[in-house]
């Protein structure tokens, strides 16, 4: 898997480091690496079948990078970070709210084979510009252009969003 910097500042944690690395240029990283993209843009660009590659560009989030063994080039992102400070904690749960970061991702790609993984569903996207995050009432997919799939684990169903429109994917009870 090979990763560009885009813009700002983007950083690599590799299978086994204690630490993560700036991105200063292209490079080649392993599958599993974590990327930091919170303070800059990625361009990503996997393998597909028959030679063929794919490219996608990512940022706002911290997400490690999956390429599974028959899924047909399918690239997953996995999203990593505390998840949202949420429950009856009074003011101390509102403070740590307030300053953790969100665990989300922009991403965009013109008809890769790119799914993202949150708390409470699977977006695969279909050639569009979409936002993944994970809040306290469920995991929020937008869609800014074209479509994505998203499979909702709780409720146990697929869904098509499309540009303009948004979906919430609540927990499982």
């Amino acid at each position: 898997m090979a990763l560009a910097p885009a813009n700002g500042v983007v950083l690599v944690r590799v299978p086994g480091a204690t630490h993560a690395a700036a991105l200063s240029g292209a490079a080649s990283v392993p599958i599993g690496s974590i990327i930091d993209t919170r303070a800059g843009s990625v361009k990503l660009q996997s393998a597909l079948p028959a030679g063929a590659t794919q490219t996608g560009t990512f940022h706002g989030g911290l997400f490690e990078v999956r390429q599974p063994a028959g899924g047909h080039g399918m690239t997953e992102l996995v999203l990593r970070g505390a998840p949202p400070a949420c429950g009856a904690g009074g003011a101390r749960a509102a403070a740590v709210a307030s300053t953790r970061p969100p665990r989300a991702l922009w991403g965009h790609d013109r008809h890769g084979k790119f799914r993202t993984r949150a708390s409470n569903s699977v977006i695969t996207v279909r050639g569009t510009t979409w936002y993944v995050a994970d809040r306290c009432d469920g995991t929020l997919t937008r869609v800014r252009s074209g479509s994505v799939s998203v499979r909702d684990l709780g409720r146990r169903r697929t869904l098509v969003v499309r540009a303009g429109h948004s979906y919430l994917a609540r927990p499982a009870r």
